[in-house]
């Protein structure tokens, strides 16, 4: 799931359809296929994919009926609202692996099982700074973290 804290010049891009099932709130790249002569949204692969994002997704933007829960996945093949990425924007997202605390600075992982989620950034140079978290209790169905674009 993901949620606007405060934002900048984010532009929402609702052009793009997912060549995988994505989660909503993961950080996806934006990939020109040669074959379709159109952009698509995946999931980071590589070391240079993560390092170069094109925002968070957040939407199917086909779906007119209601859903219980909010932490849907966008399908392979659907049109997904992602919503680029501005320095010192502030989102908040579930989409994270392992412990994040305040003052953490954090990356976009490439790692199977993990990729599109939030990480420890360790050595590698920092994409995101955690501002603040919310644990499970507070009302979501799963912790989330609320960071800022560096």
């Amino acid at each position: 799931m993901l949620q606007k804290r405060r934002t900048i010049a984010s532009i929402p891009d609702g052009l793009n359809a997912t060549t995988e099932k994505i989660r909503k709130g993961c950080a996806v790249c934006r990939k020109f296929n040669s074959e379709t002569k159109k952009f698509e949204l995946s999931l980071p692969t590589t070391a240079d994919d993560a390092k170069s994002v094109y925002g968070f997704i957040t939407l199917r933007i086909d779906e007119d009926t209601h859903k219980e829960s909010y932490y849907d996945d966008v399908d392979a093949g659907v049109k997904g609202v992602v919503y680029t990425l501005v320095p010192n924007e502030e989102w908040g997202t579930t989409e994270f692996d392992g412990t994040i605390a305040v003052g953490d600075k954090l990356v976009v992982s490439f790692a199977s099982g993990t990729k599109g989620k939030l990480v420890a950034a360790g050595s590698n140079t920092p994409q995101f700074e955690c501002v603040r978290t919310t644990p499970a209790l507070g009302g979501y169905e799963e912790p989330m973290i609320d960071v800022k674009v560096l």
